[in-house]
């Protein structure tokens, strides 16, 4: 089996790896996760503690790591590790005994993903495209200008796990690469506008496939599925968690009640920072709030979900939420983990009013790029949406309205955007052997 080229998709929640092959075709690796075989690899790492006599913690990443966490296993869970890659603020944490560099952290799970791909696929090579989106996201204290940092980090991380060459792509781009592989007959051109939703991203791209190819523009904003999960927490579970009660620093009847720290709940709101909550000093004030809050039982439950580390589990009981809400009107948010319990009812008409700010950034990114093509929504023969947050039903009605619901086409909401790296990987390589003498 001849490998014309490699595709790496590296996502804020998964991750997912391709090989362009010799015959034409593209296959994208499966990994072994809970008893089935899944097209995605989930970005996760997992450290262990170290064993006695050894400095360094074991390290299991991907479903192997879920599996340990989930199974109660003692250690460490991190998540949502490209949402670090454009901050100056985040360099180094902390694992049991030793400091990691954050490139350290992500070349670990990089390497184990390769492995359990190359278990299937075969050899992989030091060459692989890898996709981008449009705009990194980046954290309010960074500068204006964070691909730069994001760039060079993913450039070391992926040299530690052995491909000392990569060649970065605009994600949307790769999924319109995707769609006209599918979609496009031979000989015949169509203009698609392709909305890629991740995890930390939203991205666009207006792009001509088929028989002449062109990128005529790409556009991003800084938000996507996480932002939406966050307003589930910041509405639902954060109140049950004490937001916006009071506590008294003394026990004398005359101290002034203060409101409960908002910052504490804005941790809450970033899966990847959850785990902030966890220091020293952090959890000493949140002791002291417990002893002096007019809400008790929330605060305790607070300091539960922190202490055990349950934010990984509270992540999948809000995604199952916002999940159900794409095909019901109404549902409950049901977590229920070690002395957390919270079950509160959730419409979809509430969800989409909290998530209106978002919305508007999208319609924002959609008429950017737009504009930038020097296109009207009549000049686009097709519209093309893959990634989960396509699912949600307010997003849709953004294109339908725009578009028609006649335009719009999905599918494969997972790979489309590795499939199409690798083939941008395909391309390359027959671009560059043209291009030998002789």
């Amino acid at each position: 089996m001849r490998i014309d080229g490699v595709g790496i998709d590296f996502g804020t929640t998964n991750s997912a790896v391709s090989v362009a092959l010799a015959d034409g075709t593209v296959r994208v690796a499966r990994f072994p996760a809970f008893g089935d075989f899944l097209s995605y690899y989930r970005s996760v790492i997992f450290f262990e503690p170290p064993e006695a006599g050894r400095a360094v913690p074991g390290v299991k990443a991907g479903p192997e790591g879920m599996e340990a966490y989930i199974a109660g296993e003692e250690g460490r869970l991190m998540q949502s590790l490209k949402s670090f890659l454009p901050s100056k603020l985040v360099t180094r944490t902390q694992v049991y005994n030793r400091a990691y560099a954050l490139e350290d952290i992500l070349g670990a799970f990089l390497k184990r993903m390769r492995a359990a791909a190359e278990r299937e696929l075969g050899p992989l090579g030091h060459h692989a495209v890898v996709g981008r989106p449009v705009r990194f996201v980046k954290d309010a204290d960074d500068d204006d200008h964070p691909d730069a940092l994001a760039i060079e980090r993913l450039q070391k991380a992926f040299a530690f796990a052995g491909f000392t060459e990569i060649e970065l792509a605009p994600e949307p781009v790769a999924a319109a690469l995707a769609y006209e592989a599918a979609h496009v007959a031979a000989g015949r051109s169509s203009v698609v506008l392709v909305g890629d939703f991740g995890g930390g991203t939203s991205d666009f791209s207006v792009m001509e496939v088929g028989a002449e190819r062109r990128v005529l523009s790409t556009a991003g904003v800084p938000l996507a599925g996480d932002r939406f999960d966050a307003r589930i927490v910041q509405h639902v579970v954060a109140p049950r968690l004490g937001m916006g009660t009071h506590y008294r620093r003394g026990r004398l009847a005359g101290d002034k009640p203060i409101e409960v720290p908002r910052w504490i709940y804005k941790n809450l709101e970033r899966w990847h920072h959850l785990s902030f909550l966890r220091a020293t000093e952090t959890m000493h004030l949140l002791r002291e709030i417990a002893d002096g809050s007019d809400a008790p039982d929330r605060i305790q439950m607070l300091m539960s979900l922190v202490r055990e580390n349950l934010g990984f589990h509270l992540y999948r009981s809000v995604e199952r939420t916002k999940v159900a809400l794409s095909s019901e009107t109404s549902t409950r948010l049901v977590f229920d983990h070690a002395d957390v319990c919270i079950s509160a009812p959730v419409t979809r008409a509430d969800f989409e009013g909290w998530i209106a700010p978002e919305l508007s950034q999208i319609e924002a990114g959609i008429e950017e790029s737009l504009t930038s093509a020097g296109l009207d929504a009549r000049d686009v023969d097709r519209v093309f949406l893959t990634g989960g947050t396509a699912f949600v039903p307010a997003v849709r009605r953004i294109f339908e309205a725009r578009f028609g619901a006649a335009r719009l086409s999905g599918g494969n909401e997972l790979t489309s955007v590795v499939y199409g790296l690798a083939e941008v990987a395909r391309r390359q390589r027959v671009t560059a052997a043209q291009a030998q003498p002789g």
